[in-house]
């Protein structure tokens, strides 16, 4: 008797086992399906970074929104994070998972979404009445 609830054990773990597998398998082919496992180029980041950080500075402002200009100048952590912005988007173009990405879904990802979030209602409010938030 005991050796048949021994070998049911054994064949109730043996397919508990069986069915892990299975669904990890799944949950890792549509993480890569994602592109989750996206490789990450730290100096490929810091060039691009670098790129819009000197557009900024050296006057041509082609990656800025002309309507956040204004704000930007006075507010350097709002710019900081939109150019961070700048840089996943570019990286997730060039087929690389952008370093600042918490995580990444090729399928859903906006590298905008938390600024826009953060920063849309201030810049609006500073384009109308000209009062500065953070």
């Amino acid at each position: 008797m005991s050796i048949l609830a021994l070998m049911g054990i054994a064949a109730l773990v043996g397919a508990d086992s069986i069915k892990k597998d299975y669904t990890m398998k799944q949950k890792c082919k549509t993480m890569h399906d994602q592109g989750a496992f996206r490789p990450t180029d730290y100096q490929r980041f810091h060039m691009i970074h670098s790129d819009m950080f000197n557009d900024w500075y050296l006057g041509e402002r082609k990656f800025y929104p002309k309507e956040y200009e204004a704000y930007f100048e006075r507010n350097d952590k709002a710019r900081a994070d939109y150019t961070g912005c700048l840089t996943s988007q570019q990286e997730a173009k060039e087929g690389l998972r952008p370093v600042l990405a918490m995580t990444f879904n090729r399928f859903t990802y906006d590298p905008f979404e938390g600024f826009h979030y953060n920063y849309d209602n201030y810049i609006k409010i500073f384009n109308e009445t000209g009062r500065l938030y953070f």
